[in-house]
Protein backbone atom coordinates (compact mmCIF):
# COMPACT_ATOMS: atom_id res chain seq x y z
CA UNK A 1 0.00 0.00 0.00
CA UNK A 2 1.38 3.45 -0.89
CA UNK A 3 1.46 6.57 1.26
CA UNK A 4 -1.00 8.15 -1.18
CA UNK A 5 -3.44 5.26 -0.71
CA UNK A 6 -3.21 5.58 3.06
CA UNK A 7 -3.79 9.34 3.04
CA UNK A 8 -6.66 9.03 0.56
CA UNK A 9 -8.24 6.31 2.68
CA UNK A 10 -7.87 8.41 5.82
CA UNK A 11 -9.28 11.53 4.18
CA UNK A 12 -12.25 9.62 2.78
CA UNK A 13 -13.11 8.48 6.32
CA UNK A 14 -12.31 11.67 8.17
CA UNK A 15 -11.77 14.91 6.21
CA UNK A 16 -15.18 15.20 4.60
CA UNK A 17 -18.65 16.64 5.20
CA UNK A 18 -17.42 19.32 7.57
CA UNK A 19 -15.33 16.97 9.72
CA UNK A 20 -18.24 15.84 11.89
CA UNK A 21 -16.66 12.59 13.06
CA UNK A 22 -16.59 11.87 16.80
CA UNK A 23 -13.31 12.66 18.58
CA UNK A 24 -12.91 9.06 19.80
CA UNK A 25 -13.10 7.77 16.23
CA UNK A 26 -10.62 10.40 15.08
CA UNK A 27 -8.07 9.18 17.63
CA UNK A 28 -8.61 5.62 16.47
CA UNK A 29 -8.10 6.60 12.84
CA UNK A 30 -4.95 8.57 13.64
CA UNK A 31 -3.44 5.58 15.39
CA UNK A 32 -4.43 3.39 12.44
CA UNK A 33 -2.72 5.78 10.04
CA UNK A 34 0.42 5.87 12.17
CA UNK A 35 0.61 2.07 12.21
CA UNK A 36 0.33 1.95 8.44
CA UNK A 37 2.82 4.76 7.91
CA UNK A 38 5.43 3.19 10.16
CA UNK A 39 5.01 -0.37 8.81
CA UNK A 40 7.66 -1.15 6.17
CA UNK A 41 5.64 -4.14 5.02
CA UNK A 42 2.57 -2.11 4.17
CA UNK A 43 3.97 1.10 2.71
CA UNK A 44 5.81 2.33 -0.36
CA UNK A 45 7.05 5.88 0.04
CA UNK A 46 6.99 6.95 -3.63
CA UNK A 47 9.70 9.52 -3.01
CA UNK A 48 8.12 11.19 0.03
CA UNK A 49 10.58 12.07 2.78
CA UNK A 50 10.10 11.18 6.41
CA UNK A 51 9.70 14.91 7.11
CA UNK A 52 6.78 15.06 4.68
CA UNK A 53 5.16 12.03 6.28
CA UNK A 54 5.65 13.53 9.74
CA UNK A 55 4.09 16.78 8.52
CA UNK A 56 0.98 14.88 7.41
CA UNK A 57 0.75 13.13 10.78
CA UNK A 58 1.09 16.46 12.62
CA UNK A 59 -1.69 17.91 10.46
CA UNK A 60 -4.10 15.15 11.35
CA UNK A 61 -3.19 15.25 15.05
CA UNK A 62 -3.74 19.02 15.13
CA UNK A 63 -7.06 18.52 13.38
CA UNK A 64 -8.01 15.94 15.99
CA UNK A 65 -7.11 18.41 18.76
CA UNK A 66 -9.25 21.07 17.07
CA UNK A 67 -12.20 18.72 16.75
CA UNK A 68 -11.95 17.58 20.36
CA UNK A 69 -11.61 21.09 21.85
CA UNK A 70 -14.38 22.54 19.71
CA UNK A 71 -16.68 19.62 20.49
CA UNK A 72 -16.14 19.96 24.23
CA UNK A 73 -16.67 23.74 24.05
CA UNK A 74 -19.82 23.30 22.01
CA UNK A 75 -21.28 20.79 24.44
CA UNK A 76 -20.37 22.99 27.41
CA UNK A 77 -21.93 26.10 25.83
CA UNK A 78 -25.10 24.25 24.82
CA UNK A 79 -25.52 22.97 28.37
CA UNK A 80 -24.87 26.34 30.01
CA UNK A 81 -27.17 28.25 27.63
CA UNK A 82 -29.75 25.48 27.19
CA UNK A 83 -32.75 27.46 28.47
CA UNK A 84 -31.81 30.78 26.87
CA UNK A 85 -33.59 32.24 23.84
CA UNK A 86 -32.64 35.20 21.67
CA UNK A 87 -34.92 38.15 20.89
CA UNK A 88 -36.67 36.19 18.14
CA UNK A 89 -37.39 33.23 20.42
CA UNK A 90 -34.70 31.05 18.88
CA UNK A 91 -32.15 28.98 20.75
CA UNK A 92 -29.43 31.38 21.87
CA UNK A 93 -26.75 28.82 21.11
CA UNK A 94 -27.98 28.19 17.57
CA UNK A 95 -28.81 31.79 16.71
CA UNK A 96 -25.76 33.50 18.16
CA UNK A 97 -23.00 31.36 19.66
CA UNK A 98 -22.80 28.94 16.76
CA UNK A 99 -23.04 31.89 14.38
CA UNK A 100 -20.00 33.48 16.05
CA UNK A 101 -18.17 30.17 15.71
CA UNK A 102 -18.94 30.00 11.97
CA UNK A 103 -17.66 33.54 11.42
CA UNK A 104 -14.40 32.77 13.25
CA UNK A 105 -14.02 29.47 11.42
CA UNK A 106 -13.83 31.39 8.15
CA UNK A 107 -10.74 33.21 9.43
CA UNK A 108 -8.48 30.16 9.87
CA UNK A 109 -7.90 30.91 13.56
CA UNK A 110 -6.44 28.41 16.00
CA UNK A 111 -8.75 25.99 17.87
CA UNK A 112 -8.55 27.92 21.14
CA UNK A 113 -10.13 30.96 19.46
CA UNK A 114 -12.97 28.85 18.06
CA UNK A 115 -13.57 27.41 21.52
CA UNK A 116 -13.55 30.85 23.12
CA UNK A 117 -16.00 32.05 20.48
CA UNK A 118 -18.46 29.36 21.49
CA UNK A 119 -17.90 30.14 25.17
CA UNK A 120 -17.69 33.93 24.96
CA UNK A 121 -20.94 34.65 26.82
CA UNK A 122 -20.63 32.02 29.56
CA UNK A 123 -19.15 34.40 32.15
CA UNK A 124 -21.67 37.14 31.37
CA UNK A 125 -24.88 35.17 30.92
CA UNK A 126 -24.55 31.93 32.91
CA UNK A 127 -23.38 30.76 36.32
CA UNK A 128 -20.00 29.72 34.87
CA UNK A 129 -16.92 30.97 36.75
CA UNK A 130 -13.50 31.82 35.39
CA UNK A 131 -12.03 29.06 37.53
CA UNK A 132 -14.42 26.56 35.95
CA UNK A 133 -13.37 27.61 32.46
CA UNK A 134 -9.70 27.33 33.39
CA UNK A 135 -10.24 23.83 34.76
CA UNK A 136 -12.22 22.66 31.73
CA UNK A 137 -10.37 24.39 28.88
CA UNK A 138 -7.06 25.79 30.15
CA UNK A 139 -5.60 29.26 30.48
CA UNK A 140 -5.61 30.26 26.79
CA UNK A 141 -9.33 29.71 26.22
CA UNK A 142 -10.42 31.06 29.62
CA UNK A 143 -8.25 34.18 29.25
CA UNK A 144 -9.79 34.92 25.85
CA UNK A 145 -13.30 34.57 27.26
CA UNK A 146 -12.33 36.82 30.17
CA UNK A 147 -11.02 39.45 27.78
CA UNK A 148 -14.35 39.73 25.94
CA UNK A 149 -16.40 39.80 29.17
CA UNK A 150 -17.71 43.25 30.10
CA UNK A 151 -17.41 45.01 33.44
CA UNK A 152 -19.45 47.59 35.31
CA UNK A 153 -22.89 48.97 34.60
CA UNK A 154 -24.25 49.73 31.16
CA UNK A 155 -24.45 53.43 30.30
CA UNK A 156 -25.70 55.29 27.20
CA UNK A 157 -22.70 54.00 25.25
CA UNK A 158 -22.78 50.43 26.47
CA UNK A 159 -20.62 48.22 28.66
CA UNK A 160 -16.87 48.47 29.19
CA UNK A 161 -14.23 45.87 28.36
CA UNK A 162 -11.13 46.80 30.38
CA UNK A 163 -9.25 43.57 29.54
CA UNK A 164 -9.92 43.53 25.79
CA UNK A 165 -6.46 43.92 24.23
CA UNK A 166 -5.21 40.87 22.33
CA UNK A 167 -5.64 40.38 18.59
CA UNK A 168 -7.50 37.10 19.02
CA UNK A 169 -9.91 38.46 21.62
CA UNK A 170 -10.70 41.44 19.38
CA UNK A 171 -11.43 39.01 16.53
CA UNK A 172 -13.92 37.26 18.80
CA UNK A 173 -15.49 40.58 19.76
CA UNK A 174 -15.84 41.60 16.11
CA UNK A 175 -17.47 38.24 15.30
CA UNK A 176 -19.81 38.75 18.25
CA UNK A 177 -20.65 42.27 17.04
CA UNK A 178 -21.23 41.12 13.47
CA UNK A 179 -23.59 38.38 14.63
CA UNK A 180 -25.55 40.84 16.75
CA UNK A 181 -25.78 43.36 13.90
CA UNK A 182 -27.33 40.65 11.74
CA UNK A 183 -30.00 39.83 14.36
CA UNK A 184 -31.61 43.20 15.12
CA UNK A 185 -35.06 42.54 13.63
CA UNK A 186 -36.87 42.38 16.99
CA UNK A 187 -34.95 45.23 18.63
CA UNK A 188 -36.68 48.54 19.33
CA UNK A 189 -35.41 51.67 17.61
CA UNK A 190 -33.62 53.02 20.69
CA UNK A 191 -31.66 49.80 21.15
CA UNK A 192 -30.75 49.70 17.45
CA UNK A 193 -29.52 53.30 17.46
CA UNK A 194 -27.42 52.72 20.56
CA UNK A 195 -25.86 49.51 19.22
CA UNK A 196 -25.09 51.02 15.83
CA UNK A 197 -23.54 54.06 17.52
CA UNK A 198 -21.18 52.01 19.65
CA UNK A 199 -20.33 49.78 16.67
CA UNK A 200 -18.81 52.70 14.74
CA UNK A 201 -15.10 53.16 15.31
CA UNK A 202 -14.40 55.48 12.39
CA UNK A 203 -14.70 59.25 12.07
CA UNK A 204 -17.63 60.64 10.10
CA UNK A 205 -15.78 63.80 9.04
CA UNK A 206 -18.06 66.20 10.89
CA UNK A 207 -15.10 67.51 12.83
CA UNK A 208 -13.66 68.77 9.54
CA UNK A 209 -16.65 70.94 8.68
Amino acid sequence: MSIINIIDEFESKYIKDGCTIESEKVEELIEEMKRKLYSEKNITLFGLTLEQIAERIRFYEEHKFKEDLVLRSSNFAQDKHKNQLDDEGKSYYDAHLYHVFKILNELDVRPEVLAAGLLHDTLEDTDTTLEELKKEFGDVVSDLVNEVTHEGKKDEYGFYFPRLESHEAILIKFADRLSNLSRMNKWNDERKVQYLKKSKFWKDGRDLI
